[in-house]
Order: structure tokens, then sequence, then C-alpha cells
């Protein structure tokens, strides 16, 4: 019996906790081209491109280490259903003991997610999504008393707590922001950098 680590589309890093509980000679990787992630509001096509070839970029990186991935391109039938519908068949056709998933971003996403242990009938761990200097919990708990949340007093919070730009508790140069300063006309002498750009290969 084997595990399957399912990573999320916006989740392409091998950091991630759930990654780490897998054995790449024993258990799977599911990584798909899901409409449902990818597909759910009006993107810009070159967005798209993008997010599919970091996708695919990032499958053959673990292929060439000798991952087990599991990769429905966009244009598969089965990328058209739900994650809980494509994984139904996965568990049964590779005997899965066990599902581990980081929490995803999509809120949507993520209530489908809790009910995997029952709808698949065997057990899923969720992972702690560690992209993120802040934890839900502590998010949570931070705005559970607040009638407004305001994201400057979040970013204060985070700028003390991580001392990021600050001298003990105050902020760095004696303000929190130059948010006024930033609204100003750029000058006419500035030179602006040329974006970075790739050229697409053939995985792309």
């Amino acid at each position: 019996m084997s595990k399957l680590c399912v990573i999320f589309p916006d989740q392409l890093h091998t950091g991630l906790q759930a990654f780490q509980q897998i054995n790449p000679k024993e258990d799977w990787v599911f990584i798909g081209e899901m409409h449902q992630s990818l597909l759910p509001v009006k993107q810009h096509k070159k967005k798209l491109v993008f997010m599919l070839a970091s996708l695919r970029h990032f499958v053959e990186a673990l292929e060439k280490k000798d991952y087990r991935v599991l990769h429905p391109l966009i244009n598969e039938a089965s990328v058209k259903k739900s994650y809980t519908e494509a994984l139904q068949q996965i568990v049964k056709e590779k005997k899965i003991s066990t599902v581990v998933y980081t929490q995803p971003n999509d809120y949507h996403l993520a209530q489908e997610a809790n009910q995997w242990s029952k709808k698949l009938a065997i057990p899923s761990e969720a992972y702690e999504n560690n992209h993120f200097l802040c934890s839900r919990e502590t998010f949570e708990q931070w705005a559970k008393d607040k009638k407004n949340l305001l994201m400057e007093n979040f970013y204060r919070l985070m700028r003390k707590n991580h001392q990021v730009l600050m001298q003990k508790d105050k902020p760095t140069g004696g303000q929190w922001n130059f948010d006024h300063d930033n609204r100003k006309k750029i000058p006419n002498d500035l030179k602006i950098p040329q974006p970075c750009q790739s050229k697409p290969d053939a995985l792309t």
C-alpha cells in the first residue's frame, strides 16, 4: 500500500511538509492540470501558460529525481472532474492507503479536501502551508475579535512578529509605510530596467 501526495498548482515546492511524508520509491505524487484549479475564473491566457509551464517543469524535475508522478494534462478527460472524483479512481487503481496534502489556498477546494477521508474511505492528512509566514491559526486568532480587517494593521503585526524593517518595536526610519511618497509621479530621468523575459521551450 502506498501514500499519495496531492500537490496543487500553486504549491510547486519540494519543501512542503506534506511532500516530506512520502518515499519516492514507494509512494505517488499527484499533480493534475485540473480545470477546478486552473479555470475557476477568467484569467489572462499568458497567465495560464505560465502556470502550466511552471507545473510541467516541476513535474519534469520530480521525475528526474525518480519520483512517481501522476500528471494528467489539461486536455485529458480526467482533469474535467473534481479532485475528489479523480482521487477516487487513483486510490482504487494504485491501492493508496493514505492521502497527504498541503492545505489549499482556495476556500472551496479546502472545504472539499476536508471531506477526503470520508469520500475516499482512507485516512487523509492535511499539513499547514509553510509557504506563508503566518499560519491560518495565527491569522484567525488575530482576526476573531475585530469588526474590520484592515491590511495595514495585519502588516504591522507581521513586521513586529518577524522583526522585518524594525528597531525593536519601532519601524525602521520612523514610519510604517511610504504610501504617500509612492503616489508621486516617476521622475522623467529615472531609468526603468527591462522586465525579465524567458523564451518558451519545448515543454512549455
